[in-house]
């Protein structure tokens, strides 16, 4: 429901996607590490970093959209060409991890909005908070009729709501048995919130478990 949020990214730091080759923000890619020779050939496996080495994996990373015919085109050669060696990648294997980070990640970054006290939880809380400002509003999939509301509508329609997991899993996070709507009051956890589900959108439906991102009518 959010818009690629590289698009408000400066021009500034490109990076080539190791599939298409295209050059673009690095909020439009995923990160991808090389671990250490596994194979007797010395092929080295591959791991998704989200965090893009920022208190993730270090070192070389290259880079990639998380597309279904980027991960292709990389693992059938795009990683190998930018890690300078022989890698073990398979692309169904690589979308699976990058829907399982940006899930974690969401998770992680929903549970501190809640310790920081920087959300509104539940339908009248959270369409007060939207009525004043709020960046972001996450929504359950099954959040029912309260996906369709004009306001909510309005701010969806803005790229500033998000779909993520359900009213109960949702509610797990935020202590609640059920919940179907949050406000995310901080504008740098709602901005990270709309990044990382942004890249895992194109994958969910192809990945075991990844249909977080739609909202069922």
């Amino acid at each position: 429901m959010a818009n690629d949020p590289a698009e408000r990214e400066p021009k500034r730091s490109r990076r080539a996607c190791a599939g298409c080759g295209e050059a673009v923000a690095p909020g439009a890619l995923v990160r991808v590490v090389a671990g250490p020779p596994s194979e007797p050939d010395g092929a080295r496996p591959l791991a998704v970093d989200l965090l893009g080495g920022g208190g993730g994996a270090g070192g070389r990373g290259a880079h990639v959209h998380p597309t279904p015919s980027c991960l292709a085109r990389a693992c059938r050669g795009g990683f190998a060409r930018s890690f300078r060696c022989r890698v073990v990648a398979r692309a169904d294997e690589l979308a699976a991890q990058i829907v399982a980070s940006a899930e974690r990640r969401v998770q992680g970054l929903i549970l501190g909005a809640r310790r920081a006290k920087r959300v509104a939880v539940g339908a009248d809380a959270a369409r007060e908070a939207l009525a004043k400002g709020a960046p972001l509003v996450v929504l359950a999939a099954d959040a029912g009729t309260i996906a369709t509301q004009k306001d909510v509508a309005a701010v969806a329609g803005q790229g500033k709501a998000a779909v993520f997991g359900r009213k109960q899993s949702l509610g797990a996070l935020l202590g609640r048995d059920e919940v179907a709507i949050v406000a995310v009051l901080d504008p740098g956890l709602a901005s990270e919130i709309r990044k990382v589900l942004f890249l895992a959108d194109a994958l969910r439906g192809g990945c075991p478990g990844g249909d977080n991102g739609r909202l069922e009518v």
